[in-house]
């Protein structure tokens, strides 16, 4: 399967502009950019980039019977990260439910945004930040962030890193949607929060607890107060 690949030079956000024009484009159309001047992560976060540097790219999902696997398509995504990265690292751990650590430093976020029109889910649009070649990072996040770069030493072409990307999670997608859950054993595996404590918001109010894994549904399990509490979503935080 041949895929649409759109590069910008500079854009306010890869997602931002697939979820605008996904009308015109087909299936697995990726769009890709040397800079973003909004992009962002979860929970309104934004995503820093260093132009030219590393990886921002966003890919257009409208195979309706991926509806089906709302809840599983960000950590099925992950797991095709991890898949790729393992190529080139060593160490690398997936933290529930977007993000993706190499020696418990984040290396890579994930942002899935659905598009609904009438309360039906007409596209998925999946965006990835991966730090490829920066060696720069802000004060606030450099002690807590890395890059391929910055792990070998070495410099990489961003858009073969994409076409892997692309190619791994498209395969990854047609066995999800066989209703195989194996990519589940992927994260278990290489669970970075496992047996962690962690603070997390339900409710406009900010819970402690242990995290003891995930379930066949991809929900945390986090032990509260000696009870079981299962999280679908949301901002999880280590505790300090």
């Amino acid at each position: 399967m041949k895929n649409k690949i759109i590069f910008k030079k500079e854009i306010d956000s890869t997602n931002i502009f697939l979820k605008t024009n996904y009308q015109e484009f087909e299936h697995f159309t990726v769009c890709y950019a040397d800079h973003q001047t909004k992009g962002k992560g979860r929970i309104s976060h934004n995503w820093y980039d260093e132009a030219g540097k590393n990886l921002l790219m966003s890919i257009l999902l409208k195979d309706k019977s991926l509806n089906n696997y709302l809840n599983d398509l960000t950590l099925v995504v992950a797991v095709a990260l991890y898949k790729v990265l393992s190529k080139y690292i060593n160490n690398i751990s997936i933290k529930w439910p977007n993000d993706i650590y190499v020696n418990g430093l984040k290396i890579c976020g994930i942002l899935t945004e659905g598009v609904t029109l009438n309360n039906q889910v007409e596209a998925i649009i999946v965006g990835i930040g991966l730090n490829v070649n920066g060696v720069s990072y802000p004060e606030d996040i450099k002690n807590n962030t890395t890059s391929l770069k910055i792990l070998t030493g070495k410099t990489y072409n961003r858009k073969d890193i994409l076409k892997e990307i692309v190619k791994v999670l498209n395969s990854e997608l047609e066995i999800l949607k066989q209703d195989d859950k194996t990519y589940l054993q992927v994260i278990r595996d290489n669970f970075y929060l496992l047996n962690k404590t962690i603070n997390y918001e339900k409710n406009n109010v900010i819970y402690t607890g242990v995290v003891l894994g995930i379930d066949d549904d991809g929900k945390l399990i986090v032990l509260v107060d000696g009870k079981k509490e299962y999280l679908f979503t949301g901002e999880v935080t280590l505790k300090k």
